[in-house]
């Protein structure tokens, strides 16, 4: 989905070379792409067309995922209902012919089982029905059903209430053929329960599980029960399920024995003789005991397990997965009851909360589908036959409550890529011809990742993902600086840890080279007043912490790593709310002993950013002031600023101040975004007319909810900064491309050269002399930016032919924007 928007302003003077901007948003992901906590699972031929689709509820609606082509490549959620749910059957509820969706939830007023019917049986589905209200169900295992429980070809439902504290009921909805049930109640006192015919005479019998006995009630054809026949005096199983597990013809029943959070085991009561007859419970399968750590979310500890052939031999199989494991495994049926060690599908499936089955490409082969609550997403592993199972594929891509966003080539293509954290998950979308709709690529599941930035931390050519977290699972809480190694195509290894310590604050860090030895170094704040600095020695590896010497041990709310006085180091300028304070990098090797409070009034001073907006070559500060949006110029680069000039003055609260140039004439514009109504984020744009005068600011209309970060870079490699932005309460990332100024060109005084055609910048790639050649009548400036946008370093081009040395700079790619009276030109600089 994308949405097109061309922002239309004001004609400019005939000198200049434009007459509008055109900014086109391109979504990423957002809520259409995916449900927000998904919660389970069904496959099932919804429209009829041969290929079995994927339905799912979740926390606000049931939707299902067209299968387009029988390959597994789904179509984004289609909305069955917006109502919170939770468990889900697809059957014929009216005998039509129509599959239909039964689904436990509702809202908290109406709270049971409703029913939507397929009325054209092309997945167009009337408004729930509620079938029966039912304000609380069972376990959470096995307490509800859907089953033709009287053999009369329509679809029943049987489940577990609570009519009141320390009771239940076992209920059975008994369908009259047209979706109308009444309700009757079959047993009382009854904590688990599986319907199936076990004496084969195709009625579905009860297996019963009381508090502490295991019973079985044969159905009669007059639709009574005879008398309870015992199978296990002393059970304390609590998931039952039935199938044929020793391949005899008849159906055993299948149970998990859970002891605590690290103890499960899969017990099997064989059906001795087709009638009903059990053994005594056997272990079919016995695990090693597990973690005993809680999962990250509240759903509690799952235990999936379900009965297929995967390999094709026609005994049926087990799969299983537990929510501390992270595991899906299968186990090969070796006849008689045996089975196969462990043959592992994924490690990394995390929190799982449904597992099914289905073949979803139509190969003959049973693939599985998984909710994961970790990603927020619905995925599926294609079986390739003989039980291989293909790396798991991403049928939704929703990325809830998004935190971070970053931007950077991961994969060495040349493509800028876009990096996401949301939850615990840190996920990467690919670049591939400026189109991200590919599935989401995870980096992990496990961290709740702030403050997340790329850098190549270890040197070696490809960039990696560095970011903080906070243990909250030990006390006193531990906060972290991480890094995942990128192996060049961007596939991760296992996380390392820069630095650990014990701070109930989020760590905020800044990655630059403080001290021009080529290697990435950290500067990070700790219990939000005190910084520090990690110098990298090599390959990652850091020393001990340095205390930066801030005198003034406030909150720090602001902090910012610039070039204050152009000398080709990177000094920390400090926003504490009472003073703005630079701590200069007086000799390039990372001492900040001198502390220069800056003559600029801090009161209700936010939103800072340092650039420099009148194109003087010093770093000037723009921030909103009050109401207002002010810039303080820097007078001589050596702390000493000018009185705050009026920008623009806003009504709107919290706002985000971004700089670049965006009309690409050769001086800092200012982008600003604030909170309008209903958490509304639209975008302003302020226009530089030159030496730090703005016109009134015009708005984009293109709006987020709660925006969390906007990154720049040049996102399509057209020399142009494009905004990256993730919205909170949007669940969105976008990329909100510059297509650049349009109008013609003053021809009553025509340009003196044409900057485009003399510009030369060669060698390219370089190791580290790089010339720039153009012709030099106008005043030409040149601006270097990194790939992401961040300015690196400035210097006026007074000669023909400009020699740089540019060995000081991380390898990457880099901007080089050379600029005069008649516009910019921006190029790719590859640094090797």
């Amino acid at each position: 989905m994308k949405k097109k928007l061309l922002l239309f302003l004001m004609t400019l003077p005939s000198v200049t070379a434009l007459a509008q901007v055109g900014l086109e948003q391109h979504i990423i992901v957002d809520k259409t792409f995916g449900s927000q906590s998904p919660k389970s699972t069904y496959v099932a031929d919804i429209d009829r067309d041969g290929f079995l689709d994927i339905i799912s509820t979740s926390s606000d609606e049931v939707v299902w995922y067209k299968n387009l082509d029988g390959s597994g490549n789904y179509s984004k959620p289609k909305v069955i209902t917006n109502t919170p749910s939770n468990k889900l059957d697809v059957v014929d509820v009216d005998g039509d012919g129509f599959l239909d969706v039964i689904f436990t939830g509702g809202p908290n007023n109406a709270k049971g089982i409703y029913w939507s019917k397929n009325t054209d049986g092309l997945g167009t589905f009337n408004t729930p029905v509620l079938i029966f209200a039912v304000t609380t169900f069972g376990n959470g295992y096995s307490d509800y059903q859907v089953i033709d429980h009287n053999n009369d070809k329509h679809i029943d439902i049987l489940f577990i209430s609570y009519p009141q504290y320390g009771d239940t009921s076992l209920n059975f909805l008994k369908n009259d053929g047209k979706g109308n049930f009444t309700r009757s109640i079959i047993l009382s006192k009854s904590l688990n329960f599986h319907a199936t015919d076990v004496n084969g005479d195709n009625l579905p019998d009860l297996i019963v599980r009381y508090t502490n006995e295991l019973k079985v009630f044969n159905q009669n054809p007059d639709g009574t029960y005879a008398a309870a026949k015992t199978i296990n005096s002393y059970s304390m199983e609590n998931h039952f399920s039935s199938g044929d597990v020793d391949n005899d013809g008849d159906l055993d029943i299948i149970a998990i024995y859970k002891n605590g959070p690290s103890v499960v085991d899969i017990k099997w009561y064989e059906n001795k003789d087709g009638l009903g007859t059990f053994s005594a419970a056997k272990f079919l399968v016995n695990f090693p005991n597990f973690t005993s750590e809680l999962g990250y979310f509240t759903e509690g500890l799952k235990v999936l397990f379900c009965l297929e052939d995967f390999d094709s031999d026609g005994k049926a199989d087990i799969v299983f997965t537990y929510t501390v494991n992270n595991k899906i495994i299968w186990f090969k049926n070796l006849g008689e009851g045996k089975f196969s060690a462990e043959n592992i599908i994924s490690t990394t499936s995390i929190d799982t909360q449904s597992l099914v089955t289905g073949d979803l490409n139509n190969d003959g082969n049973n693939d599985i589908v998984t909710i994961s609550i970790a990603e927020n997403n619905i995925s599926w592993y294609k079986n390739n036959g003989l039980g291989k199972f293909a790396d798991k594929q991403n049928v939704s891509n929703y990325t809830q409550n998004v935190i971070t966003i970053e931007s950077g080539d991961i994969d060495g293509d040349g493509a800028i890529d876009i990096i996401c954290s949301s939850g615990y998950n840190i996920s990467w979308f690919k670049n591939s011809n400026n189109n991200f709709s590919s599935n989401k690529l995870t980096i992990t599941n496990n961290y709740n990742a702030r403050n997340l930035l790329t850098t190549d931390i270890d040197h070696d050519g490809d960039l990696d993902i560095v970011f903080t977290y906070q243990d909250q699972n030990v006390f006193p809480v531990i906060s972290k600086i991480l890094w995942f190694e990128n192996d060049g195509k961007g596939a991760f290894k296992a996380v390392q840890t820069i630095l650990s310590t014990a701070t109930p604050y989020q760590i905020r860090f800044y990655i630059t080279d403080v001290n021009n030895d080529g290697r990435k170094d950290i500067l990070y704040i700790l219990n939000n007043d005190t910084v520090y600095l990690l110098k990298n020695i090599g390959n990652g590896i850091f020393a001990e912490k340095e205390l930066i010497p801030y005198n003034d041990k406030y909150y720090i709310y602001g902090f910012y790593v610039q070039d204050m006085d152009e000398d080709g180091d990177n000094d920390i300028v400090i926003d504490n709310n009472l003073k703005v304070i630079w701590l200069e990098n007086i000799d390039g090797l990372a001492n900040y002993s001198i502390n220069h409070i800056l003559n600029i009034p801090v009161k209700d001073l936010s939103s800072i950013v340092l650039s420099d907006v009148d194109g003087d070559n010093d770093l000037d500060i723009i921030g909103q002031y009050g109401n207002k949006i002010r810039w303080f110029e820097n007078l001589d680069g050596k702390g000493n600023f000018g009185p705050n000039k009026e920008i623009a003055s806003t009504s709107y609260s919290q706002p985000q101040i971004y700089t670049l140039d965006i009309d690409l004439d050769g001086d800092e514009d200012i982008i600003g975004t604030a909170v309008v109504s209903d958490y509304r984020i639209p975008f302003k744009w302020y226009e530089n007319k030159g030496s730090g005068k703005f016109e009134t600011g015009a708005e984009i209309p293109i709006e987020f909810k709660n925006i969390i970060t906007t990154k720049i870079a040049d996102i399509n490699g057209d020399g142009r900064l494009d905004l990256i932005t993730g919205s909170y309460l949007d669940d969105k990332v976008a990329w909100i491309e510059n297509l650049g100024p349009k109008g013609t060109l003053n021809t009553e005084n025509p340009p003196k050269n044409n900057l485009q055609a003399s510009l030369k910048i060669y060698p390219n790639p370089t190791r580290d002399i790089i010339t720039i050649e153009l012709n030099v009548s106008n005043e030409n400036k040149l601006k270097v930016f990194d790939i992401n946008g961040r300015f690196v370093f400035s210097k006026e081009l007074k000669s023909a032919s400009t020699p740089l040395n540019i060995s000081n700079l991380a390898n990457g790619i880099y901007l080089f924007e050379v600029s005069n009276e008649l516009g910019s030109v921006t190029k790719k600089v590859i640094k090797k």
